[in-house]
């Protein structure tokens, strides 16, 4: 009553030929998500009930496979400790390839090592369409690249021109905040009078964190 996303496979490479197309489309699409969104370990075990579920596509579709395959992912990396990357080989639960192509766009360096992308990607296409194969590093070459200096991480993945127009033009308070915010960091405390009027004599403050440092 229970498989694995192993013995699906099996099942569906041996019953193909005597399978409706519907059949074939609802094993698919149980052994995709059990087995890449939401990945498990591979020996755990599905319930029939559960699989049951992928037959009626149409209330299989509208599912958040997404959200669900984020959350698996996340509760798998918050798991991990010190100790879990000093293991020879240790298991990430969830949709990997969402970290993994992330990794590999916003890192460089970790892109040209580890990954090969086509030339004729767009940047703006889904990043599982830039990247044709990745391949497992070894731990030498993991401490290659983080043992070189000024690695280069894109903060945004893509051409952010393309996207200004989702931006909204930067308001002058802004930068009035941010100084408040730098003084904020530096030691100075504001006063209730200052949190009410929302202002903040930078002057005076500078003066009052430069005090505080010569104690």
């Amino acid at each position: 009553d229970k498989y694995t996303v192993k013995d699906l496979m099996q099942l569906l490479e041996n019953n193909a030929n005597r399978m409706s197309a519907k059949e074939k489309l609802s094993l698919g699409a149980a052994i995709l998500t059990h087995g890449i969104i939401i990945a498990l370990n591979p020996t755990i075990k599905v319930p029939r009930e559960s699989l049951q579920m992928f037959s009626n596509l149409d209330s299989y579709s509208v599912r958040p496979w997404g959200k669900m395959g984020y959350d698996v992912l996340s509760a798998s990396i918050r798991r991990m400790k010190s100790k879990t990357f000093a293991k020879p080989m240790y298991e990430v639960q969830g949709f990997v390839w969402a970290i993994t192509l992330w990794a590999l766009s916003a890192v460089p360096a970790l892109g040209t090592t580890f990954g090969s992308r086509f030339n004729s990607s767009s940047s703006a296409g889904p990043l599982c369409l830039q990247w044709k194969a990745t391949r497992t590093p070894n731990i030498s070459e993991v401490l290659d690249v983080h043992n070189q200096r000024d690695v280069l991480v894109n903060t945004v993945i893509g051409d952010p021109h393309e996207y200004k127009n989702l931006v909204p033009p930067t308001n002058p308070i802004d930068k009035d905040f941010t100084t408040v915010v730098q003084l904020v960091m530096q030691g100075y405390r504001l006063s209730r009078s200052e949190w009410i009027e929302g202002k903040v004599d930078g002057v005076l403050a500078s003066e009052q964190i430069r005090k505080k440092h010569n104690r």
